[in-house]
């Protein structure tokens, strides 16, 4: 779980049943594989439509569509690999 506050990330750690605004799971390799390898848009469009990544909170489309939310969006993949 990371916590963002105001386009920082401040904490990372466990899930310990915290509310969430967004909840994306993909299974353990495919988020290995993005950690060392960030996904493109139409990466992530594959992931989303295949179901190896579903958003169980948060509106995936609405995102994409607003590009103030998509761009950060991307970037916080490559940001989970460099920690």
């Amino acid at each position: 779980m990371i916590i963002v506050e105001i386009g920082k990330a401040v904490s990372a750690g466990n899930y310990n049943g915290e509310e969430m605004n967004w909840d994306l799971r993909a299974d353990k390799s495919t988020w290995e594989k993005w950690v060392t390898k960030p996904p493109g848009m139409m990466g992530l469009g594959m992931a989303y439509t295949s179901k190896k990544l579903q958003f169980l909170v948060g509106d995936y489309g609405a995102m994409l569509k607003d590009p103030r939310m998509a761009g950060p969006f991307m970037k916080s993949f490559a940001a989970m690999g460099k920690a």
